[in-house]
């Protein structure tokens, strides 16, 4: 099991951190096959404004639609009518049918709680609570976490610093005393460095990294 002392706060991430995100854009595209394009572009509009902190959500949401009508000629309406009615929706129905969260996953949270380490979940995507209870989620298992965020609600994706601080700031937790708990170096490592917090990586079916298995061990 990993040595969780002198951790004030522990951030998850949540896609390929909570579960095993393996094949989840092909399967996006198998439910919507017309909708290939629009997501290739999402896809790349997203990895383009990694890092970039566009203050708020309303000015992300300004420039993302700009970019996707440069991409698929859509207007702003058509670009968020897709994306909240069609694209998002469709992401949870997926999830719902075809994933679940990591073994001992409560397991690890009430360990936690009773050492007195507070928890949050900060997913770059929206919808993050709709998202953990379509994996399997109970209410419970929610109920735990003191901090649930999505970094493109806070106007900047990660590696961004800003939303790894504002979660520390609302924990009242110091940087420092902050375990980032992720899958993806350039991501959840690099917002973690940029924050001056620590950093374990998960092992995924991508990159090497501590296995899930070694973090619950022992729980």
């Amino acid at each position: 099991m990993i040595d969780f002392n002198n951790i004030g706060a522990v951030i998850f991430d949540f896609d390929g951190t909570l579960y095993d995100y393996r094949k989840i854009s092909l399967k996006l595209i198998m439910k919507h096959p017309l909708d290939m394009f629009k997501m290739r572009a999402e896809r790349d509009i997203r990895r383009n404004f990694k890092g970039i902190d566009f203050s708020n959500s309303e000015t992300f949401y300004k420039y993302f639609c700009q970019k996707m009508k440069h991409r698929t000629g859509m207007n702003s309406k058509r670009t968020l009518d897709w994306y909240n009615k069609r694209y998002m929706p469709s992401m949870i129905e997926v999830l719902a049918q075809n994933y679940r969260y990591r073994e001992k996953v409560l397991d690890l949270f009430k360990y936690l709680k009773n050492h007195s380490i507070k928890i949050a979940i900060l997913s770059d995507y929206p919808l993050v609570e709709e998202r953990m209870k379509a994996i399997g989620f109970t209410d419970e298992m929610i109920s735990l976490c003191d901090i649930i965020s999505s970094a493109q609600d806070t106007g900047a994706l990660k590696p961004c610093a800003r939303p790894f601080l504002e979660i520390a700031e609302k924990l009242n937790v110091k940087p420092e005393d902050v375990l980032v708990v992720g899958d993806r170096n350039d991501t959840d490592g690099q917002g973690a460095k940029k924050a001056g917090m620590k950093f374990l990586k998960v092992k995924s079916h991508k990159s090497f990294g501590t296995d899930w298995k070694e973090i619950v061990e022992g729980l």
